[in-house]
């Protein structure tokens, strides 16, 4: 070997010179720069940097997010068009995405490990009909993001007549991972409801006629009743590591927009907590009404409510940490520049950009249900990535290939 590089030095150098150019690259730029061409007949590729360092490395095992930090830098003081002159919704993404070493603490009342053996962290999402384009994609958002050693996505279907999903092109490419990491699995409200007394004379008071909407605000409680953990609506992706939120000591859901009320398409609560016990009881009163607006008067029995009386039961998490566009889209702050500076939810399916809420959690995508996915929109880069990890093909966000995590897939 010493005759080798003595004689060849050149050679080596040349090697070696190509070898740290390969490095940079991988390490500095990630699927976000690949730019394809608005042709969908053509397949183009173009490397364009972005920041120093965009791979993500995963949080350490047992970190949380410090909540007083998130607030700090992502909950506005007021709620006011006028004060959005002086806070900046990027601010808060800056902040999320790159001051990691700052927000991220070591939980002290626990030391959760993530590993095959490990209870793994467990989400729930509800869907209604055949599997389409849009629940697979939050399915693959699911497997590109969270660390699949301890993570399990619960897909609850209803009113679903398929028999043999390996014949839907949307799912079955993704049925490899199951059991393991999802499960497709049959909603039973009768079943769902006979498990616990606290249901008893739900037949009498539920609507018959609840539009799908509605009906999934009550399933989500169900589930999280019985089983604990996430529950994650059908139109969110996963953006990152969900371990830093969901461990943390503390059940929550984040801000209805500019509204003191909660927003439900994330929500984590554990299985027959005081805090669920206490919705469900209250909201068997009110003939199953679970709807968001009403969650902080099950919780604080008063009418005047404030941010303080209602994180003492279900802490109400800042808008942009799970759903970044949300504010810029209600108050119409279109002079805010984010990234991508879009000021609508359909931008997503149009917008050709270089970045996308970069710190964000989760995306909420808001309903856009009809909306077809085109090659050249974020939305259409977003599933190229996806497909190409599931394929074993790239890394995802993390650098990570999926064989790494089984094996036995490849």
């Amino acid at each position: 070997m010493a005759l080798f590089f003595r004689d060849h030095s050149c050679s080596v150098a040349v090697i070696l010179i190509t070898l740290v150019q390969i490095f940079y690259i991988t390490y500095t730029y990630t699927f976000v720069d690949f730019i394809p061409t608005t042709d969908e007949s053509v397949i183009l590729k173009e490397i364009r940097p972005l920041r120093p360092v965009v791979l993500k490395h995963r949080p350490n095992d047992g970190y949380i997010v410090n909540l007083t930090l998130i607030n700090k830098y992502c909950e506005p003081e007021l709620y006011d068009v006028d004060y959005f002159d002086t806070f900046n919704i990027q601010d808060c993404l800056n902040f999320l995405d790159e001051q990691e070493d700052d927000y991220l603490i070591e939980n002290p009342n626990s030391k959760i490990t993530c590993s095959p053996d490990s209870v793994p962290m467990l989400f729930h999402v509800y869907w209604r009909g055949k599997i389409n384009d849009k629940i697979a994609l939050m399915i693959k958002s699911f497997l590109y993001t969270q660390p699949l050693d301890c993570s399990l996505l619960n897909v609850w279907l209803d009113q679903n007549q398929e028999i043999d999903f390996t014949q839907n092109s949307h799912i079955q490419p993704l049925l490899k991972f199951s059991p393991n990491n999802f499960r497709l699995r049959r909603w039973n409200l009768t079943e769902q409801l006979s498990y616990d007394s606290i249901y008893d004379g739900w037949e009498e008071k539920i609507n018959p006629k609840i539009p799908t909407v509605g009906y999934s605000d009550l399933v989500r409680f169900v589930l999280l009743y019985r089983y604990g953990g996430m529950y994650v609506d059908a139109d969110v992706l996963f953006l990152r590591d969900m371990r830093p939120v969901y461990h943390l000591d503390q059940e929550f859901a984040y801000r209805w927009s500019f509204w003191l009320n909660y927003n439900t398409a994330i929500l984590r609560l554990n299985a027959k907590s005081e805090t669920v016990r206490t919705v469900i009881e209250s909201a068997m009163q009110h003939n199953m009404n679970f709807h968001p607006f009403q969650i902080k008067y099950y919780l604080v029995k008063k009418r005047i409510v404030v941010k303080q009386d209602l994180d003492k039961y279900l802490y109400m998490m800042p808008t942009t940490v799970f759903d970044p566009l949300w504010l810029k889209v209600d108050l119409s702050l279109s002079k805010q520049v984010t990234k991508p500076n879009i000021n609508y939810f359909h931008d997503t399916y149009k917008s050709n950009v270089k970045e996308f809420f970069r710190g964000a959690f989760t995306y909420h995508w808001h309903n856009q249900w009809d909306s077809s996915i085109p090659y050249h929109s974020w939305f259409g880069i977003l599933q190229k990535a996806y497909d190409e990890f599931i394929d074993g093909q790239s890394p995802n966000m993390y650098n990570e290939y999926i064989n790494e995590f089984h094996e036995d897939i490849f």
